[in-house]
Order: C-alpha cells, then structure tokens, then sequence
C-alpha cells in the first residue's frame, strides 16, 4: 500500500521540526511526515552536548 503525502521533511533537527511546525500552522490540510534516522529529535543539540551554552533558538 503507497501512502501520500504532501510534504516529506527529511531531518528531526531544530530545522525540521521548525518546517512542520510552520506547515502544520499555515496549511493544516497538507499531509506530512517527518524522517529521521536516529531515535531522539534535536538533530545536533541532541547528538552533541554542548555544556554550559544556552540557546534561544
């Protein structure tokens, strides 16, 4: 069975997450998933750890 879809984001990195965000607010009707090849979301503030730095982003 082929599933569609109207956008595919590729990464679960701020970037990523930002975009569904946005499409998910702006077009509610279009159909996405986001992939990901590790487990956790964060793209490099997950895989790195950067102690001591804040980010407000």
């Amino acid at each position: 069975m082929t599933e569609h879809l109207d956008v595919l984001i590729v990464g679960a990195g701020i970037s990523g997450v930002s975009a569904a965000w946005h499409l998910q607010e702006r077009c509610p009707t279009k159909s996405y998933a986001i992939l990901e090849r590790r487990d956790d979301l964060g793209g490099t503030w997950d895989l790195f750890k950067y102690p001591g730095i804040r980010s407000d982003s």
